[in-house]
């Protein structure tokens, strides 16, 4: 069944029943499931997909890609019967994540970047003791140095061990060894970055150097009868590629509009939200862009609120970080 991954962190914190994950299906639409996208044959409007039982061709008129991203998982060192590893991108997942997590559990989290934080704090919540690893000198690194090391203060406040400037040597028996030091834990879990999902497809289409699908403003590639939305696709404007911001939940409003489009509606733009929301134990963080380390950063900072402010070489504002407290705007610092 199709879910919402933006979801998923809410059903780690017991905030999420099973059953608000996933989205409906029309009886109209035909299901596919279990099957993988390998050729687009764009001449004679066909794809070529894999399933258990072989290789077959679907027709379309239009197509319409939502490929989505797949967890980057690093290549680690492991000892002999070493602690298992579970990447968080999908329901599967974290059902996975579910069952192996109580009161009392010892978890290691790989990669502090906006996923692994907001696991860690969701799994905080649950009573469980988390290993927090990043591999950058401070959490958040797309972000001002100093909101890395609110965040890593919130979670130590709660429990967490957050260690910064070095990667996980190796996995054991035990738990895992980072900068020589072994820490006990019952298992991992990886949430280093994603790629695009775009790589095993044979399609001859503009692409960044990460694999987004290069679009225009109405989702439409270089290709004829062909949009891509979503997480594997990217809009170019003015030379400049812009991405999807992290989880932005316009996901579904985006494929909603999209098929507005296509029905013949009014064409409408599918340009991804400029901001970027998550929550991180108490704190509700919203932030536009990554904080170019050529910039200056300023600070403003009053009794209910701090924010981080970045700008351009005409003093206007190019980016920012807010943070908020869940139920008000107060920050503790």
């Amino acid at each position: 069944m199709p879910y919402n991954v933006c979801r998923l962190t809410a059903l780690i914190r017991q905030e999420c029943a099973i059953e608000n994950i996933y989205l409906p299906l029309s009886t109209t639409i035909e299901y596919h499931p279990a099957t993988t996208l390998r050729a687009i044959e764009s001449t004679s409007q066909r794809v070529v997909v894999e399933t258990t039982e072989g290789t077959s061709t679907i027709s379309y008129d239009r197509l319409v890609l939502a490929l989505g991203t797949t967890a980057r998982m690093p290549s680690f060192i492991r000892q002999s019967e070493s602690i298992p590893t579970i990447p968080f991108h999908t329901l599967n997942d974290a059902h996975q994540i579910l069952s192996r997590i109580s009161a009392g559990s010892r978890i290691a989290v790989i990669g502090g970047g906006i996923n692994g934080v907001e696991l860690a704090a969701a799994l905080c919540s649950r009573g469980v003791r988390v290993i927090l690893v990043e591999r950058a000198a401070h959490c958040l690194p797309h972000l001002p140095p100093e909101v890395g090391l609110h965040i890593a203060h919130i979670l130590e406040q709660r429990g967490s061990t957050v260690i910064c400037g070095h990667a996980v040597d190796e996995l054991t028996p035990q738990g895992i060894r980072v900068n020589g030091i072994e820490y006990l834990v019952d298992c991992a879990i990886v949430a280093a970055g994603v790629t695009p999902a775009t790589d095993t497809i044979d399609f001859d289409c503009p692409r960044t150097a990460q694999g987004e699908i290069i679009t225009t403003e109405q989702g439409a590639t270089s290709v004829a009868n062909i949009s891509a939305i979503g997480d594997c696709a990217a809009l170019r404007e003015s030379g400049k590629v812009i991405r999807p911001t992290y989880r932005w939940g316009a996901a579904i409003a985006q494929g909603i509009a999209l098929g507005r489009t296509l029905r013949g509606v009014t064409r409408q733009s599918l340009r991804p939200p400029t901001t970027s929301t998550a929550q991180i134990g108490p704190l509700i963080l919203t932030w536009s862009g990554s904080a170019p380390h050529d910039r200056f950063v300023e600070k403003i900072q009053s009794d209910k609120s701090m924010r981080w402010c970045w700008y351009d070489e005409n003093r206007n504002v190019a980016g920012f970080v807010q943070m908020g407290m869940l139920g008000g705007t107060e920050v503790l610092v």
